[in-house]
C-alpha cells in the first residue's frame, strides 16, 4: 500500500493507531466530530473513494487501497477491479469476515507460494484476484 491512498473505516484507524506513514490516509467514520492528525476524515464510502481517487492524481498513484474493516470491505466491493489477498492457513475464530467471492466474478491472477511466518509459525500466501470482464 505504500505510495498509494489508503481508506480504512474508524475501528481499523484506531486498532492501527496512528496513520500509516507514506501513503495518504482517508477515514471513514459516522461520527461528524471524529478527528485525527495526519488523517483525511470521509463520512460515507463515496466521499472516501473520491477523495482517495484526489489525492491519487496529486501523487501519481494508479490505485487507491481498501484496507478494512468488514464494512468498508463489503461496501467497496461492487466498485473494485482487483483484489490483493493474503490467505492464512489456518482456522482462526472471529466474528469478522471478509465478504463471500463470487467464483464467477473473480479471476486469479498472481500466486505466492505458500510462506511460514517464524514468529507465528503460520503459512500465508499472497493471491491476487481481477474481477473478470474488466
Amino acid at each position: 500500500t505504500l505510495g498509494k491512498p489508503v481508506v480504512m473505516g474508524r475501528k481499523t484507524y484506531e486498532s492501527i493507531g496512528r496513520p500509516l506513514p507514506g501513503r495518504p490516509n482517508i477515514v471513514i467514520t459516522r461520527d461528524r466530530n471524529f478527528t485525527a492528525e495526519g488523517v483525511t476524515v470521509a463520512h460515507d464510502i463515496d466521499a472516501a473513494i473520491a477523495e482517495a481517487d484526489r489525492q491519487a492524481r496529486a501523487i501519481g498513484a494508479t490505485e487507491i487501497m481498501i484496507i478494512g474493516g468488514a464494512e468498508i470491505y463489503a461496501q467497496a466491493l461492487p466498485r473494485t477491479d482487483r483484489l490483493y489477498i493474503t490467505e492464512i492457513e489456518a482456522d482462526i475464530d472471529g466474528d469478522t469476515v471478509f465478504p463471500v467471492l463470487e467464483p464467477r466474478v473473480w479471476q486469479q491472477g498472481d500466486r505466492t507460494k505458500a510462506v511460514v511466518d517464524e514468529a507465528s509459525g503460520l503459512s500465508y500466501s499472497f493471491i491476487t484476484l481481477n474481477r473478470i470482464g474488466d
